[in-house]
């Protein structure tokens, strides 16, 4: 999540020249949104401005304008393309950060072992099994390169379970259009630092059987976005929760609630298999 992002003066005023002072209050106040939740603006426009304070004609009508001047509808809301650039630049710094930082201290420990290993060696000069005593180190060094090997693997295979889980939620939420936004990728590479891929996807068709979600809910609203369903541990897990008891893609039907309450009574097993998730490869 972004706290803080670089503000260019001279672009903005080059995009913005045309903006009321109206409208300048409200573009900026969506820019803070989208750079805080790295999310698209809602289609709910009544929702969104609601949440922004636009009350009188005027403010609505600055609102729509910003709208269509600055960001692009798609099925999820309202992206946009600078703020998704500096999204994707944020996340990329903050672990090229982390590895240098990581690097810095593999350097620190190797530079102290070293230290460690030529005092003892000074003190032992003189001691003939020092030479033998050193060959386990060069065997030591073999798991290192596995170690390496492995980390690589598991990157790569991480890379793809990315592009299948949205791939996946495209597919159970039928949204073929759906853009892959690095805020989006981001989002779920740090989900899958705590959940497996098989999980994300229970939760996606988790979410997929639940009837408010899916649009039966007073707004006739559709709230099924990935940035939903991996918002937090609680709505993950409620939602794999709600796979686990209903074992159905979609909203349960009538006459499938009839079946399983049936089944439950009889003590009835029924019949499927979809506790297993397919992940298009």
């Amino acid at each position: 999540m972004m706290h803080y992002y670089q503000h260019n003066i001279a672009d903005y005023r080059k995009d913005t020249t045309h903006l009321s002072l109206l409208e300048h209050g409200i573009y900026r106040r969506l820019l803070d949104q989208y750079y805080l939740d790295e999310t698209p603006i809602s289609l709910d426009h009544a929702s969104v401005m609601r949440s922004h304070s636009v009350r009188n004609a005027d403010e609505m009508q600055a609102f729509e304008n910003v709208l269509k001047d600055f960001f692009f509808r798609t099925d999820e809301g309202y992206i946009h393309k600078r703020c998704d650039v500096e999204i994707e630049a944020f996340h990329a710094k903050s672990k090229s950060t982390s590895e240098s930082a990581k690097a810095r201290w593999a350097r620190v420990r190797e530079e102290k072992s070293k230290d460690a290993m030529q005092s003892h060696s000074e003190s032992n000069a003189n001691h003939k099994p020092l030479t033998t005593n050193q060959e386990p180190l060069t065997n030591n060094q073999k798991p290192e390169t596995k170690t390496k090997a492995k980390s690589k693997t598991l990157a790569n295979e991480n890379k793809d379970d990315v592009v299948k889980i949205f791939d996946f939620w495209k597919k159970i939420m039928h949204s073929p259009t759906s853009v892959f936004l690095p805020a989006r990728k981001a989002l779920i590479e740090r989900t899958l630092k705590h959940y497996c891929a098989a999980d994300i996807c229970k939760a996606i068709r988790g979410c997929s059987k639940t009837p408010h979600n899916m649009g039966e809910n007073d707004r006739n609203t559709k709230f099924n976005s990935i940035e939903l369903i991996l918002r937090d541990a609680a709505h993950i897990e409620r939602f794999i929760a709600t796979d686990s008891s209903l074992l159905q893609v979609g909203p349960e039907t009538s006459e499938q609630r009839t079946a399983r309450l049936k089944a439950q009574f009889l003590g009835e097993s029924q019949n499927d298999d979809q506790n297993t998730i397919e992940m298009e490869g």
